[in-house]
């Protein structure tokens, strides 16, 4: 029967190779769609979007975000592997075997040689192992790799973090190329009214034909930087779509403006020493460093376990049966059973190994020493980048309340002028640099307003804030 045995697992296996199921294939846009599903729960209807839904769906759908939760479930298992050196080994063992013996061309054998022997046999065995002691190679190890875990989920705090400021960047695109459309819209609105009452004036010689096209022209200019804004928006939701996890199949409402983003004019900054301070405590990718470095320190002192003995209890059970054929013997079969059974404590000391544990705590602590250096760039990059997006929001602050000012002075101005146009008193010329500048002046206000909207949350992240 056991002849048949092997054949037949082997068979079985082959058959199982084939019942694997198969993963997604991932080939075709309907793939994805069935592979990674859109969440609509967390995506508002009937209104527009403001920048704390952005947020919102970008944390719950964003696959980045979500590809570092499995990071920090990585070093976990990893974490717990390491914690089982602190668990007893169990192992069962079983086997089959047969073994045929024959002798040939013996004219005068001994009397304990026999022709042919056919012996068939089982061994099972069950052995269980401890580890006492080993110079404190897994106490460092298990240690260190907390340290893995702690850092992995500082990480997943700094993806978090970037995914906030590139939300919050196409937000303000977002918000920028829809107020474009509006200000291009007006201005080409105002182009047509001017053109109307050239045309009927040109109708009545009461201006030249110069006048009419002069208007035609610049109604043409405004209907083009429309188009320009429209596709300026329409990339703009693309991308916002793409941070927000959204397939091809979503489309993104209007964004609009809270109150708290659409003042800040007059916000209070604080001084850049307390605020390096805030990001030194706060950030994550520079905790993320620290927790590396320790992790490494604790690897070195691992390194040390090579030194030391190690000791460990043991203990083992096994059981065999035999049963055996001969030939040239009164009784040609026989069978017989035995038991065995030993238990003990060993302790195994490396005297000299070619210096390759002084070798690899050399290795460990030129690692740590890499890391040492590495969080330094990350301090003077975070220290950088703090002074940087301080300048950039208090410049953006100000350019918003300037510019703001400016549009004011603008529409007014161009009011001004377009009413002594119609009374005959000023020239097509200044009307037309009138509404040029208040254009002009409307669009550099919404740009400023984006840029403080992007340097606010360019500080946020830099100083690590939610």
């Amino acid at each position: 029967m056991f002849r048949f045995l092997l054949p037949v697992l082997l068979l079985f296996l082959c058959c199982s190779c084939g019942l694997i199921p198969q993963g997604p294939s991932l080939r075709t846009p309907e793939d994805f769609r069935r592979a990674f599903p859109s969440e609509p729960a967390v995506i508002p209807s009937g209104r527009p979007l403001s920048l704390e839904d952005v947020e919102k769906i970008a944390l719950a759908n964003n696959p980045d975000l979500r590809a570092a939760h499995y990071s920090v479930k990585a070093a976990r298992y990893r974490w717990y592997a390491a914690l089982s050196g602190y668990l007893p080994r169990l192992t069962a063992d079983f086997g089959v075997g047969q073994s045929f013996d024959s002798t040939y061309d013996r004219r005068t054998p001994p009397a304990d040689v026999l022709r042919r022997e056919d012996v068939f046999g089982t061994a099972a065995g069950l052995s269980v192992s401890y580890l006492i002691f080993d110079g404190f190679e897994r106490e460092f190890n298990a240690l260190a790799a907390k340290q893995d875990v702690l850092a992995e989920q500082e990480m997943l705090m700094n993806v978090r973090r970037l995914l906030l400021r590139a939300a919050a960047y196409a937000f303000y695109d977002c918000i920028s190329s829809a107020e474009m459309i509006r200000i291009y819209e007006a201005d080409r609105a105002f182009q047509d009214s001017a053109l109307e009452q050239a045309e009927v004036r040109y109708a009545f010689g009461s201006v030249p034909l110069d006048n009419v096209l002069n208007f035609r022209i610049l109604r043409t200019s405004a209907e083009a930087k429309l188009l320009d804004a429209r596709y300026q928006c329409e990339t703009a939701r693309f991308a916002l779509c793409a941070i927000m996890g959204m397939g091809e199949d979503f489309r993104i409402p209007e964004c609009r403006e809270g109150p708290e983003e659409k003042e800040g004019m007059d916000l209070y900054f604080p001084d850049e020493s307390s605020c390096i301070a805030e990001a030194v405590r706060q950030r994550p990718d520079l905790e993320a460093e620290r927790r590396r470095l320790e992790a490494a320190r604790l690897r070195k002192f691992a390194a040390y376990s090579g030194f030391l003995p190690s000791l460990s209890a043991y203990a083992n059970f096994g059981f065999s049966t035999h049963a055996a054929r001969t030939a040239g013997l009164d009784s040609p079969r026989y069978y017989y059973n035995e038991g065995s059974f030993d238990y003990g404590i060993r302790s195994r000391w490396e005297l000299f190994s070619g210096f390759s544990t002084v070798q690899l705590v050399r290795e460990r602590t030129a690692a740590q020493q890499i890391l040492f250096f590495q969080i330094r760039e990350t301090y003077l990059q975070l220290v950088r980048e703090v002074r940087s997006a301080l300048a950039d929001c208090r410049n953006a602050a100000a350019q918003v309340k300037l510019h703001r000012e400016m549009a004011l002075w603008s529409r007014r101005q161009r009011d001004l002028v377009a009413d002594e146009y119609e009374a005959g008193k000023e020239t097509v010329t200044r009307l037309n640099q009138a509404q040029s500048e208040f254009v002009s002046s409307e669009a550099r206000y919404v740009v400023a307003r984006a840029k403080l909207g992007r340097a606010r949350a360019r500080l946020q992240a830099a100083l690590g804030r939610d």
